[in-house]
């Protein structure tokens, strides 16, 4: 093993150097990612509940238009480049001032955020505006519905007023790790949001109020962010006296990568949806957004891990031990926990579709089986891409994120006129898989690790649970069919991920590693450990 992990007295895994075992533990990253999964789970059951719905009482064209205007938001969609990414890089430097005990430089760090978001929102709130016609025009929305375009265009763009500071009051929350908090909030916010939009829908009103539901859950989401701020975070106050011209240096200095890379992945997160919109047609983007509602919420699932992981490496990123032995287990179990699922999604995902949105929208079941294969590809480089930007390493990251976007943009321009839909989608699993060999191997020459160890840690535990699961899938897969679509989806997926991580946790990992696992799952819950347990295998 890299590096030797010893577990304290108080449940915390510590390590011998720079005091960062007080900040950073198993268990707690655990109880974080529960917290998250909890929460991101309960946030996407919503989500889930709520698109077949609306597909029914808006119609494929006004849906489609929906699902375009969500690219316009600041949380997921192309408004999310105006944070510059300020909102990672307030993360890193709050959780440096907390590490320094230094409550100035965390109230000079937010002051400056919150400033720069207020200003940014307001002027691009009045661009959106402005802009909506014009955007209605590039998807050739026209007839009746173009005056409902171009108002929900305009609501959802001058949204960023609530969205953009509400970034800055999480980043608070983020470097301390108060997931708990955050998601609460955000679940709050969904669960607002699906209720306005199931009350407006039921007394027949269109997309517009939609839009408008969306920036009413916005504003409450906010709301609920400055409150827990302002009650629990002292260091957290919007001082004029403490915006300085250095600590924007400072941060704008390390957020210019990750601007880069935010740039890069809202546009491989949107441009498959604009251009379907663009080449093929608003109603094919309705299709389109199924598939990509499926892929999401496999995202979503995915980086449970991650966002616990950015601030607990970013303090650990000293202690290169700590970091090796960090990049090797979240990897593992990155991987057992999530490659079950996108498997199942495979194998399943024309009954996931008819089951969820009906047959009516089965032509997305092709997109849905590429995207999990894609996700599937994701989960081996998620917690390590985490990691690098934790430690810093941004260029080689940007640089390997420009090659894949722009080689995706060339297929998918090509692809989406021979298999429509489907073809956006290939190009992005096709362009994918260079990268994810591009990424591993940075990741092992970072933190020193060879493909050796790499594949006893990694490859090896996670290959009988997913071989398993594949063959009995397929072999029950003519009678998990006769059941109801989404019955069959899930009965035949949850056996197929229980027998794999069944598998993964008996068969692949060694007995020291298992009673590792356990131990960091009982501080997790809160429960003193039986014993104090070494890592060293």
């Amino acid at each position: 093993m890299a590096g030797e992990l010893l577990a304290s007295e108080e449940g915390v895994v510590q390590t011998a150097g720079p005091d960062v075992g007080s900040h950073v533990s198993g268990a707690r990253l655990v109880r974080n990612s529960a917290i998250n999964g909890i929460a991101i789970t309960g946030g996407m059951v919503v989500t889930i509940l709520l698109t077949p719905y609306m597909l029914d009482r808006l119609g494929s064209v006004s849906f489609g238009i929906w699902a375009l205007a969500i690219t316009l938001t600041a949380t997921a969609g192309y408004l999310s480049l105006t944070d510059l990414g300020l909102q990672q890089a307030s993360v890193r430097f709050m959780a440096d001032a907390r590490r320094g005990r230094d409550p100035a430089q965390l109230t000079g760090i937010f002051s400056t955020t919150v400033a720069i978001f207020l200003v940014v929102s307001v002027v691009v709130a009045g661009l959106m505006v402005a802009l909506a016609p014009a955007i209605a025009s590039i998807f050739s929305v026209q007839g009746a519905v173009r005056h409902a375009a171009i108002v929900t265009f305009a609501i959802v763009g001058a949204q960023i007023v609530f969205d953009l500071p509400g970034l800055a009051y999480r980043a608070v929350l983020e470097s301390a790790q108060r997931y708990g908090a955050i998601r609460v909030i955000e679940l709050v916010r969904a669960i607002l949001f699906a209720g306005l939009v199931v009350g407006v829908l039921s007394i027949g009103r269109g997309v517009v109020a939609i839009a408008s539901c969306s920036a009413a859950s916005a504003a409450a989401a906010l709301s609920a962010y400055v409150v827990v701020v302002r009650t629990s975070e002292a260091a957290a106050r919007l001082r004029p006296s403490s915006i300085q011209r250095h600590v924007l240096r400072e941060l704008l200095g390390f957020s210019r990568s990750l601007f880069l890379l935010r740039i890069l992945s809202v546009s491989y997160r949107q441009m498959d949806k604009l251009i379907v919109g663009a080449i093929l047609s608003v109603s094919a983007v309705a299709t389109y957004e199924v598939a990509n509602r499926v892929q999401a919420a496999m995202f979503l699932l995915l980086g449970i891990g991650g966002s616990a992981l950015l601030p607990a490496a970013t303090l650990s990123r000293v202690d290169k031990p700590r970091m090796r032995d960090l990049f090797l287990r979240a990897t593992s179990y990155s991987v057992a926990l999530f490659l079950p699922v996108s498997i199942a999604v495979l194998v399943y995902a024309r009954l996931v579709v008819v089951g969820w949105v009906g047959a009516q929208q089965a032509g997305a079941t092709g997109a849905v089986r590429l995207f999990a294969l894609w996700v599937a590809l994701g989960t081996f480089d998620a917690a390590g891409t985490t990691m690098l930007v934790a430690v810093g390493r941004l260029r080689p990251v940007v640089a390997l994120s420009v090659v894949w976007v722009a080689s995706n943009l060339v297929l998918s321009l090509i692809l989406v006129h021979v298999w429509g839909i489907t073809g956006v989608v290939a190009a992005t699993v096709i362009t994918y898989a260079p990268l994810l060999v591009a990424y591993t191997t940075l990741c092992l020459d970072e933190f020193r690790i060879s493909l050796g160890d790499w594949a006893r840690r990694v490859l090896i535990p996670n290959l009988p649970g997913p071989a398993v699961q594949v063959v009995l899938s397929l072999a029950t897969l003519h009678e998990v069919e006769r059941l109801p679509p989404l019955a069959g989806a899930a009965l035949g997926g949850g056996i197929g991920t229980a027998v794999s991580l069944g598998l993964f946790f008996f068969i692949g990992l060694r007995r020291p590693e298992r009673r590792y696992v356990r131990e960091v799952l009982t501080r997790a819950s809160g429960r003193p450990p039986t014993e104090v347990v070494s890592s060293r295998r």
